[in-house]
């Protein structure tokens, strides 16, 4: 907003003779008067002042500006702001970098301290590696621009190196941050599972053969069983026989008591006598 143009033009200076401000408003006595109503000219209520009024206390030589015309006689003078320096807030100053004052200001030996620590870790962060995007081969990979550290993930194969391998820039040239392993000692996936089918074929196999031998061996056992069992029917026959062979015997001549067999001398004699 521009300022608002007065009404009457001069084209000279006043060349004032009189020991008090040219406008009257702008001195008082003392702060009291800023809030004071008879200060002002007015005409009822309306107290002939304006926003951005700069007025001097003569008592104390503190200057005040108006910010809130219609509450310039406030009793708590929030209408008026100091403008000297004594209203200007004062400021603590710490050398140190151990405080947790929020209110504080730090001293500039604190400040080149700590300017010297920066510039140290600084030497100490180059060469640190530092992610910087991928790209498709190692061919793309930039050549100017480069700081050591600088890191690149390329996406493609490279020689030895696999798919996705991060390069870094020592400086001079790139260099893999992985190592490769030679595989080629060691059976590729086509080579394991050719083993793992001869394996699982011969476990085949073996199993239908310990399966025929269970079979045939179950038969065997079979054919054993019956011969055990007509075995056992020939022990009870003969067994049986044996029984009965025994009760003819103990029904023998000899075997009956006060009986005796004769002799052949005395069958001879027999014979002979007959």
């Amino acid at each position: 907003m521009a300022r608002n143009k007065g009404g009457f033009v001069f084209a000279s200076n006043f060349e004032v003779k009189l020991k008090e401000a040219l406008d009257p408003r702008v001195v008082v006595d003392v702060k009291a008067d800023l809030i004071n109503k008879e200060t002002w000219p007015y005409d009822g209520d309306t107290i002939y002042l304006y926003k951005g009024l700069v007025v001097a206390v003569a008592e104390t030589g503190s200057l005040y500006m108006l910010v809130d015309p219609a509450n310039a006689t406030a009793s708590d003078y929030s209408a008026w702001k100091q403008l000297d320096a004594e209203a200007a807030e004062s400021i603590d100053v710490i050398d140190n970098l151990t405080s947790d004052r929020t209110d504080a200001a730090l001293s500039a030996a604190q400040g080149k301290a700590l300017m010297s620590e920066i510039t140290t870790i600084a030497g100490k962060l180059q060469g640190i590696y530092s992610y910087k995007g991928s790209v498709e081969t190692f061919d793309a990979l930039p050549t100017e621009g480069l700081v050591a550290g600088d890191v690149y993930n390329v996406i493609a194969v490279v020689n030895n190196h696999p798919a996705g391998t991060n390069f870094a820039w020592t400086g001079t040239e790139w260099d893999a941050l992985g190592g490769y392993l030679d595989l080629s000692a060691y059976f590729n996936k086509e080579e394991v599972a050719a083993a793992i089918k001869v394996e699982t074929d011969r476990a085949v196999a073996e199993e239908a053969r310990i399966e025929g031998l269970v079979t045939a061996n179950a038969t065997e056992i079979g054919n054993v069983k019956a011969d055990v069992a007509k075995n056992l029917a020939s022990i009870e026959t003969l067994s049986t026989g044996l029984s009965e062979a025994n009760a003819e015997i103990a029904n023998k001549v000899d075997a009956v008591e006060g009986s005796s067999l004769i002799s052949a001398e005395k069958l001879a004699l027999i014979d002979t006598n007959a």
